[in-house]
């Protein structure tokens, strides 16, 4: 039987147990701490990292991509009948997904807002360039097969679900095609089958604690935004950090009356309770879906382009 050695939060090992996985090859794993490498293992690891495999006869492999290759060569792709081409460009995007593993580990451990946001948008701009690539016509990558593609980013895709789960940050929002191929591939199962039982405890201990990423969790809806105040008081839900903000600071406009006040309060509440629906248009899987998003997004557009319209009349 082959076998597998990894460290339980290792992305690079997720993809190659995917890849078994998908095939449905047997496999066993045998976990390691990389702060106290065995002996056993540096003996066979060239470059003392892992995934490590072991086949079947006995020999060892490394390096990612290469047992990646191997597990294609020796049982198939699982996609029949790919030309050159279409399998040079799958190789190409998986690169694309596997290069990008350390960019998100990076993003996750970050320790500053300004350390997260540089290394988050180099992270964001490899999920826009597959929010090009992808399409509503299809499930998966390119059409509703499972491909190697898939696979790549499979560890990508299953990482920031969870970041997302425990601090409400979403590495995927405004992208509604990555954000549905997303969905597409965990609900395969495969990603909770090539992981530890405890890599979600582990990951969340690794990765979101004590980094930037935590400060999501100090809100007890668990979602952004939050305000840290100067007494070190958290502040949660956007309503109150901006009543908090407009108490504590000369507000942009001051009202001439408490009327005044209150229609521009109600109007600003009105803005703000638009933006799921307009989340929801943006993330529409289907043209009869946008359709009917769009349209409940548009009203209130229309309701606001008359206000603005009343207010011009009366100022002018």
């Amino acid at each position: 039987m082959i076998k597998i050695v990894s460290y339980k939060i290792c992305p690079f090992v997720q993809r190659v147990t995917a890849a078994l996985e998908a095939k449905n090859i047997s496999y066993e794993i045998e976990y390691i701490s990389l702060k106290d490498k065995p002996k056993w293992f540096l003996d066979i690891s060239p470059n003392g990292q892992v995934p490590i495999m072991v086949t079947e006869s006995g020999t060892t492999l490394f390096e990612s991509d290469a047992i990646i290759e191997y597990i294609e060569d020796e049982y198939g792709g699982l996609e029949k009948g790919l030309t050159n081409e279409q399998r040079a460009l799958d190789r190409a995007w998986s690169y694309l997904g596997s290069k990008n593993y350390l960019v998100q580990c990076g993003t996750m451990n970050s320790k500053d807002k300004e350390t997260f946001t540089e290394r988050s948008d180099k992270l964001i701009s490899a999920f826009t360039k597959m929010e090009k690539q992808l399409t509503i016509d299809s499930t998966f990558y390119k059409s509703n097969t499972l491909s190697n593609v898939d696979i790549a980013w499979l560890p990508l895709l299953h990482r920031a679900g969870i970041v997302k789960k425990h601090t409400g940050y979403d590495f995927l929002c405004g992208l509604p095609k990555t954000q549905a191929w997303q969905k597409t591939v965990l609900a395969t199962g495969i990603a909770e089958k090539t992981v530890s039982e405890d890599f979600e405890q582990l990951f969340k201990e690794f990765y979101l604690t004590n980094t930037y990423n935590c400060l999501f969790e100090l809100s007890p809806n668990g979602k952004a935004p939050i305000l840290i105040t100067d007494n070190k008081d958290v502040l949660f839900d956007a309503d109150a950090i901006v009543s908090y903000l407009e108490s504590l600071y000369e507000g942009l406009y001051k009202p001439n009356t408490k009327e005044e006040a209150a229609l521009i309060e109600a109007w600003a509440n009105y803005g703000s309770k638009n933006y799921v629906p307009q989340c929801s248009t943006m993330r529409s899987e289907s043209e009869a879906e946008y359709q009917s998003n769009l349209t409940i997004f548009s009203k209130s557009l229309i309701n606001i382009e008359r206000k603005l319209g009343e207010y011009t009349v009366l100022h002018n």
